[in-house]
């Protein structure tokens, strides 16, 4: 629709600006020769246009954007168009990209949940059902794509959830894939997904993780004490004995299925895959170590919190290229464990993460 193709416009208008505005403060003189004005002619700067012209562009670009949405939301039909909900998923990933503006990104999201749910369920249900599907409409990406940025965003937050945001919060229950299925896709390596770094399971079992972690922040607020219920404690430790369990035995059978079906094959006709299963594990096994450190409140120099963090980080560091897509995909995991590495031992990888 045209309030999306406005809305990539500006995307792109911004971006553009951005990339002027770096090269422009690259190519300033320097403070020892303040003179020397044309070391920064407009001719090298010509191919990315005016910084401010940029700026002006985007602004308008922007409100014919909330104009032309405030008008579709009103009306009942575009109000439940896959165009409407992916110019609001686009307006979060604008805010995520350039808005200096806090959880600014979080209130695009909640909208387009809503949105959601009064397509999938009615609006009086917060229930979204995370399925693995073959189907590839245009509405199960979108809903996927919300579901990604909802869990790993709450999952990357370092401050409590706000009391707005845990009214609006959508909860997630996961279909189980027929094992026969998967394991069909794990021989033709189509289970693993490129574009988020993992599969379907890890997200859903993340989900559980994230309710886990609000549940948890509920209780505290209402009591105001730390102590956790066994109700709790056993939800916690069977999710985290799952999450493990499920990494250990689907590795196993990849590595089963290596040896029989590609193990005479070129590796290279096997590394991306390789890569895949990486940031799979790393995801999984960054999900078990949340519910250690934020759940169980499991401290720093434990040792299954210190073991733990040492097997993500030396999978980081022994199998992640530096310049691989995957080190993008990642970004959640790197935040999440390397806040972490404060203990001395943990030194030599600062640099791996870059803190």
């Amino acid at each position: 629709g045209p309030t999306l193709l406005y809305l990539l416009l500006a995307f792109s208008a911004n971006h553009r600006t951005m990339i002027a505005t770096q090269k422009r403060k690259l190519e300033l003189p320097s403070l020892e020769e303040p003179w020397n004005l044309e070391s920064s002619s407009e001719s090298s700067l010509a191919p990315f246009g005016d910084v401010e012209t940029g700026n002006t562009l985007t602004n308008e670009l922007l409100t014919i954007t909330f104009n032309n949405l405030l008008v579709d939301l009103t009306n009942e039909q575009r109000r439940k168009s896959d165009c409407t909900l992916a110019t609001i998923m686009m307006l979060a990933a604008f805010d995520i990209f350039f808005s200096d503006r806090r959880r600014k990104w979080r209130a695009h999201v909640n909208g387009a949940g809503r949105l959601i749910m009064e397509r999938l369920c009615g609006s009086d249900c917060n229930m979204l059902t995370l399925q693995d599907s073959e189907e590839q409409t245009d509405l199960f990406f979108l809903t996927r794509w919300f579901s990604y940025l909802d869990i790993i965003g709450s999952l990357s937050s370092t401050s409590r959830v706000i009391t707005t945001e845990k009214l609006q919060a959508i909860k997630y229950k996961s279909m189980l894939t027929d094992p026969s299925v998967l394991k069909s896709r794990r021989i033709n390596l189509s289970d693993l997904e490129a574009g988020t770094g993992f599969e379907y399971t890890i997200l859903s079992y993340l989900a559980e993780v994230s309710s886990l972690i609000k549940e948890k922040e509920s209780e505290q607020d209402e009591t105001g004490m730390e102590r956790m219920s066994q109700e709790m404690l056993a939800k916690v430790l069977e999710l985290d004995y799952e999450i493990n369990t499920y990494l250990e035995n689907s590795e196993r059978e990849r590595s089963q299925i290596y040896e029989k079906y590609y193990s005479k094959k070129p590796w290279e006709n096997y590394r991306g895959y390789y890569n895949l299963r990486i940031t799979n594990l790393i995801f999984g096994l960054t999900g078990s170590y949340q519910l250690k450190r934020r759940v169980l409140n499991l401290p720093l120099d434990s040792k299954i919190v210190q073991d733990l963090l040492v097997r993500i980080t030396k999978l980081v560091d022994e199998n992640v290229p530096l310049a691989a897509s995957s080190t993008s995909c990642l970004s959640f995991c790197l935040f999440s464990c390397g806040c972490e590495l404060l203990n001395d031992s943990m030194a030599q990888y600062l640099s791996l993460i870059h803190i």
